[in-house]
């Protein structure tokens, strides 16, 4: 799958994120980039999903902010 990549230049992390990623890295054989940019893909995947289902089952006027002149 060919993915259209941007660049984030320099992104600082935690010294236990860089410890999983080694870690990640040394027992799958791929870089410290492939994991965290497939780590970050499927949360923006599953953040997605989650929006596009609350905008299913939210009822329309809490979509739209009208709470039928009631105050909350």
């Amino acid at each position: 799958m060919s993915l259209d990549l941007k660049d984030l230049k320099r992104l600082k992390i935690t010294a236990e994120t860089i410890a999983w990623l080694e870690s990640e890295s040394l027992t799958t054989g791929r870089t410290k980039q492939e994991i965290l940019r497939d780590a970050m893909h499927q949360i923006a995947v599953d953040k997605i999903r989650a929006a596009r289902l609350l905008a299913t089952l939210a009822p329309a006027e809490a979509i739209s902010g009208d709470t039928g002149g009631r105050r909350k």
